[in-house]
């Protein structure tokens, strides 16, 4: 069945391309189709039938003459615009305490990663670093409320993926003045 599904199509294809040239896009065709069954069991699909019991399928039908295909994208665009990039340490509203300043950052990417990726870390909207891992260690983060993005970047710079922004508070011992 599924054969002559693909018979059927190439039979169309190949009398609207033949028949196709130089005539209007509303214009109707008058010549007939003819459906000959052949002793295999294939069905075949002509303009020119070669059997005297070839049978009439159609005798007018639109010809086409442009078609547009719709712009499809590939897989690997539909999985990037699927992948998101979350932040899992730390958490929204986290207090971190380190008197040496140390924020472990760790990000989950939904989906593989691409060759020639890579993580882009923004501490308070300005660059801290950059790497392949989902895991990052920064040291001597000052103290105060920061704010965390992180984005995974394709070779060219373009953005494929990007974390919201996480707000955390960085808890340093202080020594105080005398």
């Amino acid at each position: 069945m599924v054969h002559m599904g693909k018979q059927f199509l190439i039979g169309i294809l190949l009398v609207l391309v033949c028949r196709g040239a130089g005539a209007d896009a509303s214009s109707s065709i008058s010549s007939n189709i003819y459906v000959e069954r052949l002793e295999s069991g294939a069905v075949r699909f002509t303009d020119q039938p070669q059997r005297p019991d070839a049978e009439v399928w159609q005798t007018e039908m639109t010809q086409v003459t442009d078609i547009t295909m719709p712009v499809r994208k590939s897989a690997e665009q539909h999985a990037l615009d699927a992948r998101a990039v979350e932040i899992l340490s730390p958490h929204e509203d986290e207090a971190i305490r380190s008197n040496r300043g140390q924020l472990n950052i760790r990000v989950k990417l939904d989906a593989p990663q691409p060759a020639d990726s890579e993580y882009t870390f923004l501490l308070n909207d300005e660059f801290a670093a950059t790497n392949r891992e989902g895991a990052l260690l920064l040291d001597n983060v000052d103290r105060g409320t920061h704010s965390l993005q992180v984005r995974l970047m394709d070779a060219e710079g373009e953005v494929l993926a990007q974390s919201d922004a996480v707000r955390f508070h960085m808890l340093r011992y202080a020594i105080p003045s005398r």
